[in-house]
Protein backbone atom coordinates (compact mmCIF):
# COMPACT_ATOMS: atom_id res chain seq x y z
CA UNK A 1 0.00 0.00 0.00
CA UNK A 2 1.03 3.27 -0.59
CA UNK A 3 1.05 6.90 0.34
CA UNK A 4 2.44 9.86 -1.71
CA UNK A 5 3.60 13.56 -0.23
CA UNK A 6 3.07 15.93 -2.78
CA UNK A 7 6.32 18.34 -2.86
CA UNK A 8 6.32 22.17 -2.54
CA UNK A 9 8.27 24.78 -1.65
CA UNK A 10 8.04 26.89 1.29
CA UNK A 11 5.41 24.44 2.46
CA UNK A 12 2.58 25.23 5.23
CA UNK A 13 3.73 25.52 8.78
CA UNK A 14 1.79 23.04 10.04
CA UNK A 15 4.05 20.10 7.69
CA UNK A 16 6.75 21.55 10.47
CA UNK A 17 4.72 21.47 13.45
CA UNK A 18 5.89 19.02 16.49
CA UNK A 19 3.68 17.57 19.31
CA UNK A 20 5.24 15.99 22.32
CA UNK A 21 3.02 13.79 24.85
CA UNK A 22 3.22 11.41 27.65
CA UNK A 23 3.65 7.87 26.76
CA UNK A 24 3.63 4.28 29.07
CA UNK A 25 7.35 2.78 29.80
CA UNK A 26 8.34 -0.24 27.89
CA UNK A 27 11.78 -2.00 27.54
CA UNK A 28 13.63 -1.97 24.59
CA UNK A 29 15.17 -5.33 25.64
CA UNK A 30 13.67 -7.46 23.25
CA UNK A 31 16.12 -8.58 20.28
CA UNK A 32 13.62 -7.92 17.48
CA UNK A 33 11.22 -5.62 16.46
CA UNK A 34 8.33 -5.32 14.18
CA UNK A 35 6.22 -2.47 12.92
CA UNK A 36 3.23 -2.89 10.56
CA UNK A 37 -0.44 -1.43 9.61
CA UNK A 38 -3.83 -2.88 10.68
CA UNK A 39 -7.36 -1.75 9.20
CA UNK A 40 -11.07 -2.77 10.13
CA UNK A 41 -12.56 -4.35 6.77
CA UNK A 42 -15.76 -3.92 8.65
CA UNK A 43 -15.78 -0.47 9.96
CA UNK A 44 -13.76 1.68 7.54
CA UNK A 45 -12.38 1.60 3.81
CA UNK A 46 -9.05 0.05 4.05
CA UNK A 47 -8.29 1.39 0.73
CA UNK A 48 -8.04 4.99 2.47
CA UNK A 49 -4.18 4.83 4.22
CA UNK A 50 -5.38 7.74 6.28
CA UNK A 51 -7.94 4.70 8.22
CA UNK A 52 -4.74 3.04 8.94
CA UNK A 53 -3.63 2.37 12.42
CA UNK A 54 0.36 1.43 13.45
CA UNK A 55 1.27 -1.26 15.83
CA UNK A 56 4.74 -2.08 17.28
CA UNK A 57 5.54 -6.36 18.18
CA UNK A 58 8.13 -7.37 19.79
CA UNK A 59 10.14 -11.09 19.51
CA UNK A 60 12.61 -13.28 21.32
CA UNK A 61 13.53 -15.40 18.13
CA UNK A 62 12.19 -13.47 15.52
CA UNK A 63 10.09 -16.62 14.65
CA UNK A 64 6.66 -16.22 17.76
CA UNK A 65 5.81 -12.30 17.92
CA UNK A 66 3.80 -10.23 21.10
CA UNK A 67 2.20 -6.88 19.82
CA UNK A 68 2.62 -4.23 22.27
CA UNK A 69 -0.57 -3.87 24.41
CA UNK A 70 1.25 -0.78 26.26
CA UNK A 71 1.44 1.49 23.03
CA UNK A 72 -2.05 2.01 21.61
CA UNK A 73 -2.68 2.10 17.68
CA UNK A 74 -1.79 5.33 15.89
CA UNK A 75 -2.89 6.94 12.87
CA UNK A 76 -0.35 5.56 10.13
CA UNK A 77 0.27 3.61 7.00
CA UNK A 78 3.81 1.56 5.76
CA UNK A 79 5.95 2.03 8.98
CA UNK A 80 9.09 1.04 9.58
CA UNK A 81 11.20 0.88 12.59
CA UNK A 82 14.88 1.56 14.27
CA UNK A 83 16.56 2.06 17.37
CA UNK A 84 19.07 4.38 17.96
CA UNK A 85 20.50 5.69 21.73
CA UNK A 86 17.50 3.97 23.46
CA UNK A 87 15.03 5.47 21.38
CA UNK A 88 12.68 3.90 18.81
CA UNK A 89 11.89 5.77 15.83
CA UNK A 90 8.96 4.48 14.01
CA UNK A 91 8.44 5.99 10.15
CA UNK A 92 4.55 5.74 10.02
CA UNK A 93 3.32 7.52 7.08
CA UNK A 94 3.01 10.52 7.36
CA UNK A 95 4.83 11.30 10.41
CA UNK A 96 7.66 10.15 12.93
CA UNK A 97 7.21 8.98 16.32
CA UNK A 98 10.11 9.32 18.42
CA UNK A 99 9.85 7.13 21.47
CA UNK A 100 11.70 7.20 24.61
CA UNK A 101 10.17 4.38 26.78
CA UNK A 102 12.28 4.80 29.85
CA UNK A 103 11.94 8.82 29.78
CA UNK A 104 8.01 8.32 29.10
CA UNK A 105 7.69 10.24 26.40
CA UNK A 106 6.99 10.78 22.46
CA UNK A 107 7.66 13.18 20.52
CA UNK A 108 5.62 13.13 16.84
CA UNK A 109 6.42 15.47 13.74
CA UNK A 110 5.96 15.46 9.79
CA UNK A 111 9.86 14.33 8.60
CA UNK A 112 10.64 15.37 5.08
CA UNK A 113 13.18 15.11 1.91
CA UNK A 114 14.70 17.84 0.92
CA UNK A 115 16.86 18.44 -2.15
CA UNK A 116 19.77 20.64 -2.73
CA UNK A 117 17.66 23.70 -3.36
CA UNK A 118 15.71 22.93 -0.28
CA UNK A 119 12.63 21.92 -2.05
CA UNK A 120 10.38 19.15 -0.82
CA UNK A 121 10.92 15.89 -2.18
CA UNK A 122 7.91 13.60 -3.52
CA UNK A 123 8.64 10.09 -1.67
CA UNK A 124 7.06 7.23 -0.98
CA UNK A 125 7.17 3.98 1.12
CA UNK A 126 10.08 5.37 3.25
CA UNK A 127 12.86 2.65 4.23
CA UNK A 128 15.47 3.91 6.94
CA UNK A 129 18.84 2.09 8.37
CA UNK A 130 21.68 4.10 10.33
CA UNK A 131 25.08 4.39 8.72
CA UNK A 132 28.90 4.12 10.20
CA UNK A 133 28.52 7.71 11.04
CA UNK A 134 25.43 7.30 12.98
CA UNK A 135 23.05 9.00 10.77
CA UNK A 136 19.40 7.74 9.45
CA UNK A 137 19.26 7.44 5.90
CA UNK A 138 16.09 6.66 4.14
CA UNK A 139 15.23 4.85 1.58
CA UNK A 140 12.36 5.40 -1.08
CA UNK A 141 10.60 5.08 -3.90
CA UNK A 142 10.55 8.47 -5.59
CA UNK A 143 6.76 10.11 -6.44
CA UNK A 144 4.90 11.13 -9.22
CA UNK A 145 2.15 13.91 -8.48
CA UNK A 146 -1.08 12.76 -9.35
CA UNK A 147 -0.01 8.95 -10.16
CA UNK A 148 0.12 5.79 -8.51
CA UNK A 149 4.01 5.80 -8.20
CA UNK A 150 4.33 2.44 -7.90
CA UNK A 151 2.62 1.65 -11.31
CA UNK A 152 3.12 3.61 -14.93
CA UNK A 153 1.34 6.61 -16.24
CA UNK A 154 -1.68 5.11 -18.14
CA UNK A 155 -0.16 6.75 -20.85
CA UNK A 156 2.81 4.77 -21.01
CA UNK A 157 3.73 1.02 -22.21
CA UNK A 158 6.51 1.07 -20.12
CA UNK A 159 8.34 3.21 -17.32
CA UNK A 160 11.04 2.93 -14.53
CA UNK A 161 10.58 3.40 -11.23
CA UNK A 162 13.62 5.12 -9.30
CA UNK A 163 14.96 4.22 -5.69
CA UNK A 164 16.61 6.73 -3.67
CA UNK A 165 18.03 7.77 -0.64
CA UNK A 166 18.15 11.07 1.69
CA UNK A 167 20.60 10.91 4.64
CA UNK A 168 19.42 12.85 8.48
CA UNK A 169 20.56 16.66 8.43
CA UNK A 170 22.40 16.98 11.81
CA UNK A 171 20.46 17.99 14.71
CA UNK A 172 16.91 17.09 13.01
CA UNK A 173 16.65 13.72 14.22
CA UNK A 174 14.88 12.38 11.82
CA UNK A 175 12.64 14.82 11.00
CA UNK A 176 14.59 16.29 8.10
CA UNK A 177 16.74 14.59 5.28
CA UNK A 178 19.48 15.82 2.62
CA UNK A 179 18.82 13.94 -1.03
CA UNK A 180 21.85 11.88 -2.06
CA UNK A 181 23.52 12.16 -5.30
CA UNK A 182 22.66 9.56 -8.05
CA UNK A 183 19.69 6.55 -8.05
CA UNK A 184 20.06 3.69 -5.52
CA UNK A 185 18.26 1.53 -8.05
CA UNK A 186 16.15 1.63 -11.29
CA UNK A 187 13.84 -1.57 -12.14
CA UNK A 188 12.08 -1.11 -15.73
CA UNK A 189 8.25 -2.27 -15.83
CA UNK A 190 5.55 -2.55 -17.86
CA UNK A 191 1.74 -1.14 -17.73
CA UNK A 192 0.03 -3.12 -14.90
CA UNK A 193 3.00 -4.08 -13.22
CA UNK A 194 4.46 -2.46 -9.65
CA UNK A 195 7.32 -1.46 -8.41
CA UNK A 196 7.05 0.17 -4.69
CA UNK A 197 8.03 -0.68 -0.80
CA UNK A 198 11.54 -0.46 -0.56
CA UNK A 199 13.17 -2.09 2.27
CA UNK A 200 16.82 -1.51 2.92
CA UNK A 201 19.18 -3.95 5.67
CA UNK A 202 22.71 -4.83 6.16
CA UNK A 203 23.78 -8.66 5.09
CA UNK A 204 27.34 -9.92 5.37
CA UNK A 205 28.22 -8.99 2.39
CA UNK A 206 27.06 -5.20 1.82
CA UNK A 207 23.55 -4.24 2.04
CA UNK A 208 20.39 -5.63 0.84
CA UNK A 209 16.84 -4.29 -1.22
CA UNK A 210 14.23 -5.89 -0.90
CA UNK A 211 11.86 -4.27 -3.89
CA UNK A 212 7.53 -5.19 -3.77
CA UNK A 213 7.09 -6.57 -7.23
CA UNK A 214 2.98 -7.01 -6.46
CA UNK A 215 2.54 -10.02 -4.98
CA UNK A 216 6.82 -11.11 -5.80
CA UNK A 217 9.72 -9.85 -4.25
CA UNK A 218 12.33 -8.77 -5.65
CA UNK A 219 15.56 -8.57 -4.01
CA UNK A 220 19.38 -6.75 -5.24
CA UNK A 221 22.05 -5.80 -3.30
CA UNK A 222 25.19 -3.25 -3.09
CA UNK A 223 28.37 -3.55 -1.49
CA UNK A 224 27.89 0.03 0.01
CA UNK A 225 24.86 1.51 1.38
CA UNK A 226 24.98 4.11 -0.87
CA UNK A 227 25.72 2.60 -4.13
CA UNK A 228 24.05 1.13 -7.00
CA UNK A 229 21.85 -1.82 -6.43
CA UNK A 230 21.10 -4.65 -8.77
CA UNK A 231 19.63 -7.62 -8.53
CA UNK A 232 20.71 -10.79 -7.08
CA UNK A 233 22.63 -13.25 -9.81
CA UNK A 234 21.82 -16.63 -8.38
CA UNK A 235 17.75 -15.54 -8.76
CA UNK A 236 15.78 -15.43 -12.18
CA UNK A 237 15.26 -11.96 -12.48
CA UNK A 238 16.21 -11.14 -8.94
CA UNK A 239 12.98 -12.65 -7.93
CA UNK A 240 13.47 -14.16 -4.38
CA UNK A 241 9.67 -15.32 -3.76
CA UNK A 242 6.79 -15.42 -6.34
CA UNK A 243 3.26 -15.36 -5.89
CA UNK A 244 3.58 -15.61 -2.33
CA UNK A 245 3.28 -11.86 -1.25
CA UNK A 246 4.77 -8.45 -1.05
CA UNK A 247 5.08 -5.64 1.00
CA UNK A 248 8.69 -7.42 1.95
CA UNK A 249 11.02 -6.64 5.27
CA UNK A 250 14.43 -8.24 5.38
CA UNK A 251 16.71 -8.46 7.96
CA UNK A 252 20.05 -10.41 8.88
CA UNK A 253 21.21 -11.82 12.25
CA UNK A 254 24.78 -11.90 12.65
CA UNK A 255 25.01 -14.12 15.46
CA UNK A 256 22.78 -16.64 13.71
CA UNK A 257 23.99 -16.20 10.13
CA UNK A 258 20.45 -16.37 8.81
CA UNK A 259 18.25 -13.92 7.14
CA UNK A 260 14.67 -13.40 7.76
CA UNK A 261 12.33 -12.29 4.90
CA UNK A 262 8.77 -11.11 5.80
CA UNK A 263 5.73 -10.54 3.48
CA UNK A 264 2.62 -9.38 2.93
CA UNK A 265 0.13 -12.10 2.23
CA UNK A 266 -3.34 -11.76 0.32
CA UNK A 267 -5.91 -14.23 1.89
CA UNK A 268 -9.26 -13.33 0.07
CA UNK A 269 -11.10 -10.62 -0.13
CA UNK A 270 -9.56 -7.17 1.13
CA UNK A 271 -8.07 -9.51 3.71
CA UNK A 272 -4.06 -9.77 3.91
CA UNK A 273 -1.64 -10.92 7.20
CA UNK A 274 2.25 -10.96 7.45
CA UNK A 275 4.35 -14.28 7.16
CA UNK A 276 8.01 -15.39 7.38
CA UNK A 277 10.97 -17.10 6.45
CA UNK A 278 14.28 -17.82 7.51
CA UNK A 279 17.14 -19.05 4.68
CA UNK A 280 20.93 -19.07 4.72
CA UNK A 281 21.48 -17.40 1.68
CA UNK A 282 19.67 -16.24 -1.53
CA UNK A 283 20.66 -19.87 -3.26
CA UNK A 284 17.17 -20.60 -4.28
CA UNK A 285 14.24 -18.60 -4.55
CA UNK A 286 11.48 -18.91 -1.41
CA UNK A 287 8.87 -21.02 -1.90
CA UNK A 288 5.56 -21.19 -0.13
CA UNK A 289 6.47 -24.01 1.57
CA UNK A 290 9.36 -21.42 3.65
CA UNK A 291 6.78 -19.02 4.73
CA UNK A 292 4.25 -19.55 8.47
CA UNK A 293 2.05 -16.79 9.27
CA UNK A 294 3.63 -14.65 12.39
CA UNK A 295 1.00 -11.61 12.68
CA UNK A 296 -2.55 -12.30 11.89
CA UNK A 297 -5.74 -11.42 12.44
CA UNK A 298 -6.62 -14.34 15.20
CA UNK A 299 -3.20 -13.20 17.32
CA UNK A 300 -5.06 -9.66 17.80
CA UNK A 301 -8.56 -11.14 18.31
CA UNK A 302 -10.00 -9.11 15.39
CA UNK A 303 -10.56 -11.72 12.55
CA UNK A 304 -12.10 -8.78 10.61
CA UNK A 305 -8.75 -6.83 10.42
CA UNK A 306 -5.93 -6.37 7.48
CA UNK A 307 -3.00 -6.91 8.56
CA UNK A 308 0.53 -5.15 6.25
CA UNK A 309 3.53 -3.45 5.50
CA UNK A 310 6.12 -5.14 7.99
CA UNK A 311 9.27 -3.64 9.36
CA UNK A 312 11.95 -5.26 11.45
CA UNK A 313 14.95 -4.58 13.02
CA UNK A 314 17.55 -6.49 15.21
CA UNK A 315 19.49 -5.29 18.02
Amino acid sequence: MLFLFFSCHNPVPDLYRIEDKPMASFSLDAPYWMTFHQCDTQTVDCMDPMKHETRIASSQDGKRWSVLSSIEPFQGSVPDVLIRDQEMYVFSLPKLHRMSPTEKKEQIAHFHVLDDKDDLVLQVDPSPIIDKDGKIVLFFLVGIAGVDPARCPRDQRSCTKEFRSATEIEGTQGKRFRLDPGIRAEIQISQGHFASDPDVFLGPDGYYLYVSRGAQVQALHSQDLRGTYTSIPSLSGGMLSRNNGGVPAGYFDAEKNMFYTFITRHKGGHRTEIHGATHSDFSRPLTERDFSPVITPQLLGNPNLTIASPGMIGQ
